[in-house]
């Protein structure tokens, strides 16, 4: 198909003539192929760009610091030895000791060193892993910065394409081997369970549900994971080739987007209803301590136990949650914009090339021509469609007007015929 340069209706490649105005196209005969062959290579380009432009762009460079500041929040979080993971901990053994005996509390505060060390180590170890992660965005960012090259290397792409692919290796095993432990858990209790087949039953039915659950969980995890790799791995193509190759998906960065509003929302919620709660807890702490008698049945003169208060979210803690959001929030804002040039881009390139086509982003719009009334005979395939104008109406003599009569009108007199109907 190509376009009319005069009203800008399509027509047949082998046309010499336009169908609706006859206006007669300029190149005859023009190579279908070697137009497509021009297109591809000019969406190539175009896709190479615009892969450059946004690895190189201010928003993608403000969301590797980002990243960078989350990982540094981290590292601290990691290496406090009063972190919240610690705090909660305290807390646990607080509670055991309220509800239980005291030798069992101490056993828990004895563990509160073990813990720390744990998070020392796995913290430690599993911190490679975003360190790696912030590599690969920085390695891309700066090979999309090289303006020397055509091409894009993917050095930072494989990085993290393979950290990725680790994580949901690591997160298959890890499930597997907690399912499997929870399904012979279900099998052993089943056993050994004396108390009726209704008993049985009840704990085949929640195990199986809290199956059921973590399954899900675990599915969309996994499906989750799998859409990172499916779109590193159409980037890598458009950054190798300079071919767009099929569309990039929106479920990640919508993933991504309902993450950060949850760990938005979760934090909000944790710094207005903790301090309510703990202060519930110290009224009630006040008065069971005023009237212990009435709220636990220790005897007169007697103290009740103090119940523990909730640690309250350090700054650290905070901000390395807000900063975790603002990077989920960012890096799906590049995916949503990288996403629509390259659609917009897909869209161009399925539109055919001709030298005759009209700019239509630059000219007005215009209208379709009225379909010929009259066809004196039908046209050729190399003629132009020949209209009929309508006949011209050729000018009658005026009808002269006749005077009018204003005088009154008389009756005519009928006793006149009466007379001559008597004489004969």
């Amino acid at each position: 198909m190509k376009y009319c340069s005069k009203c800008g209706v399509p027509s047949d490649d082998s046309a010499v003539f336009c169908s609706a105005c006859g206006e007669r196209f300029a190149v005859v005969g023009q190579p279908v192929m070697q137009n497509q062959n021009m297109q591809t290579a000019q969406t190539s380009q175009s896709a190479l760009s615009l892969l450059k432009k946004h690895g190189s762009s201010t928003l993608f460079l403000t969301t590797i610091c980002v990243y960078a500041a989350m990982l540094v929040f981290s590292l601290i979080n990691i290496l406090n030895p009063h972190s919240y993971i610690i705090k909660y901990f305290d807390y646990i053994a607080q509670l055991v000791q309220v509800n239980s005996s005291a030798a069992a509390a101490n056993i828990f505060f004895n563990l509160s060193n073990t813990v720390y060390l744990i998070q020392l180590i796995v913290g430690l170890i599993f911190f490679a892993i975003p360190v790696l992660i912030g590599v690969g965005l920085l390695f891309t960012y700066l090979l999309s910065k090289d303006k020397s090259q055509t091409g894009i290397k993917t050095t930072g792409l494989s990085i993290i394409k393979v950290v990725v692919t680790i994580q949901l290796v690591f997160f298959c095993v890890v499930i597997g081997i907690g399912l499997l432990i929870l399904l012979i858990g279900i099998i052993a209790s089943a056993v050994s369970s004396y108390n009726g087949a209704g008993t049985v039953a009840m704990i085949v039915f929640l195990s199986l549900f809290v199956i059921i659950i973590l399954g899900g969980i675990a599915a969309f995890v996994i499906i989750y994971y799998a859409k990172i790799l499916s779109t590193i791995k159409t980037v890598v193509a458009t950054a190798r080739t300079g071919n767009t190759g099929k569309k990039v998906s929106v479920f990640v960065p919508v993933v991504n987007i309902i993450g950060a509003a949850g760990t938005l929302f979760s934090l909000v919620m944790s710094l207005i209803f903790m301090p309510v709660y703990n202060n519930l807890i110290t009224q009630y702490n006040q008065s069971s301590n005023i009237y212990g008698d009435f709220y636990f049945p220790y005897g007169y003169n007697s103290t009740a136990p103090t119940l523990p208060q909730l640690p309250g979210i350090d700054a650290i803690t905070a901000g390395s949650l807000i900063l975790s959001a603002a990077f989920l929030i960012m890096i799906s804002i590049v995916i949503f914009k990288y996403r629509d040039a390259i659609a917009k881009l897909t869209y161009n390139m399925y539109i055919p090339y001709t030298p005759n086509m009209p700019n239509i982003q630059n000219s007005q719009p215009f209208s379709y021509p009225a379909y010929p009334t009259q066809i004196t005979q039908a046209p050729t395939p190399h003629q132009s469609v020949q209209t009929q104008q309508p006949p011209i109406q050729q000018q009658q003599p005026e009808r002269q007007e006749q005077p009018q009569n204003n005088s009154p009108f008389v009756p005519p007199d009928d006793s006149k015929d009466n007379n001559d109907t008597t004489k004969e």
